[in-house]
């Protein structure tokens, strides 16, 4: 692993839910306006008196070390809130069976704070509304002592102080570790698919000339390089693979919605209208290949498309689509 990020150094040392916990603890110390932030979220006061007064602790033990709280924020007299941390999806009920220990706490204590006690679940994904609020009902919390908060939410909080190094880092981590972010130059041989040939409409292509990047399906397989076979080339009468681009890392799980992100608005309505029509959900989400900046190159020789058949995505290699001077000649490895 590079280590060139020290959340992801510090990762090394504990599970990713305590370092997590540890770095956003970190930065809620460290930077008023993020809590102040959370706070508002919260529906907390969020004077500058309380910022001062309020201690951040990380790993707080309950109940003789049977509860171990990932992020306490504890203002004396005002509120207390606990944030329990978890990287991997988890069920709405099993979120309520890990949580009714810490709320019967936090309600114990109601009385010691007139502001308000709160619990909250940071997980990897968003949920939905209906979710939360049936999370809140399951643990009978009056409203608004619930609240959910996925990663990109954390993300969001950050984002005001977004020029300061260690918020950079923090941003890296988190989106590489929700992403699943893959280095291919860090990925054994056996893992990689040498050259994935992926069909690419216009509008498709026109996105990833604009943002560098190629997506499919979460299940498509790593590649050290893409083949773009262009569908509906200008005469509009043939499909061709004109480029090739080096993959510098993939993504997984990534909401397609921000694909749409930093398009100019005649691509991103083209590939809104495309998506719905095909009834794809933008929320869901899929896999994005990276491209090596500059990478995107014209192959020397255009490789005609022939026939209809295979109309999916295939696997090739270097070698094979050198050669080539159209797909019938190819010997495609298994499709995706």
């Amino acid at each position: 692993m590079l280590v060139n990020n020290i959340f992801n150094l510090v990762n090394k040392f504990g599970t990713a839910e305590d370092q997590l916990s540890a770095g956003f603890g970190f930065i809620l110390k460290n930077h008023p306006k993020v809590l102040m932030a959370l706070l508002k979220k919260l529906g907390l006061p969020i004077d500058k008196k309380i910022i001062k007064i309020t201690d951040i602790e990380t790993q707080v033990v309950y109940e003789s070390g049977n509860s171990r709280i990932d992020i306490q924020l504890n203002c004396p007299g005002n509120f207390l809130v606990f944030i329990e941390s978890k990287v991997g999806a988890v069920r709405p009920n099993d979120m309520v069976n890990q949580l009714k220990k810490y709320k019967d706490i936090l309600v114990s204590r109601r009385s010691e704070y007139p502001e308000g006690i709160r619990l909250v679940y940071v997980g990897k994904y968003k949920i939905s509304e209906n979710d939360t609020k049936y999370i809140a009902g399951q643990l009978r919390m009056k409203g608004g002592e619930f609240l959910y908060l996925s990663w990109e939410d954390l993300i969001k909080l950050t984002d005001m102080v977004r020029e300061k190094e260690i918020i950079k880092l923090f941003h890296d981590y988190i989106s590489d570790s929700m992403y699943n972010k893959k280095i291919i130059g860090e990925q054994k041989i056996k893992n990689v698919v040498e050259v994935l040939v992926m069909f690419t409409n216009p509008t498709f292509w026109e996105m990833t000339k604009v943002k560098n990047i190629a997506v499919q399906k979460n299940s498509a397989p790593d590649a050290k390089y893409v083949a773009f076979l262009r569908t509906h080339l200008p005469d509009r009468k043939r499909s061709a693979i004109t480029h090739i681009a080096e993959v510098e890392y993939t993504e997984i799980n990534v909401p397609r919605e921000k694909m749409l992100e930093g398009l100019p608005q005649n691509i991103k309505n083209e590939l809104v209208k495309h998506m719905k029509d095909r009834g794809v959900d933008l929320d869901a989400g899929h896999k994005n290949y990276v491209l090596k900046k500059d990478s995107i190159v014209a192959l020397a020789r255009e490789i005609e498309h022939v026939g209809n058949a295979g109309m999916v995505n295939f696997r090739t290699t270097m070698s094979e689509l050198l050669r080539a001077k159209s797909t019938k000649e190819m010997k495609k490895g298994r499709q995706t």
